[in-house]
């Protein structure tokens, strides 16, 4: 389960929501490759 998402500006590329993902770390990823469920 990510934490802490927030959308971004400055991301690398075309990355543009920022999350933290218990044991592994903060993250970048593409809204475009991200689903919504429910």
């Amino acid at each position: 389960m990510l934490r802490g998402i927030r959308l971004i500006t400055d991301g690398v590329g075309d990355h543009d929501i920022d999350a933290t993902v218990p044991g592994h770390g903060r993250m970048q990823l593409k809204s475009s490759v991200v689903k919504k469920v429910l």
